[in-house]
């Protein structure tokens, strides 16, 4: 974390590194600056909290966290993979290739101390959920689907 970027990290969930990260976060620059919840039947609180969701996946189609966040208004910063590819761009969040700390690092830096840029990406995240992403337009697209397949 950069100098004077004032950020609060926050780790839901689960998985095979949670003991490797809560020691991580106890070093250096991240003391005091992280908390991790473990498994949450919602992580609804945190992510309407949030003004950036990482997703920071190795395999993924389309997790629900990036939709919530983008409903939320939360700027996604997500592994740049097919499916979360089909929805995040550089117009309303940030992909990243999965296993580059520099760039996760570069990301996040980059949208925790440039308010105005963060800002237009929710706006921009919030217009795009708005736009494909409600159950609505999602049940729309899947009926299209099938009736263009079956005619």
């Amino acid at each position: 974390i950069a100098s004077g970027v004032d950020m609060e990290i926050v780790i839901v969930g689960e998985g095979p590194d949670r003991e490797l990260l809560a020691q991580k976060a106890k070093e250096g620059v991240l003391a005091g600056r992280v908390r991790m919840t473990g498994a949450l039947d919602s992580a609804a609180l945190e992510i309407a909290a949030a003004h950036v969701v990482a997703v920071p996946s190795l395999i993924e189609g389309l997790p629900f966290v990036v939709a919530e966040a983008m409903a939320a208004g939360a700027v996604p910063v997500v592994s740049n993979l097919p499916g979360l590819d089909e929805i995040v761009d550089d117009s309303v969040g940030r992909l990243v290739p999965p296993e580059d700390e520099a760039a996760w690092t570069g990301a996040l830096i980059e949208l925790a101390v440039d308010a105005k840029t963060r800002d237009r990406l929710a706006a921009a995240a919030r217009a795009r959920f708005l736009e494909r992403l409600t159950r609505e337009r999602m049940i729309a697209g899947t009926i299209a689907v099938y009736d263009e397949t079956l005619s």
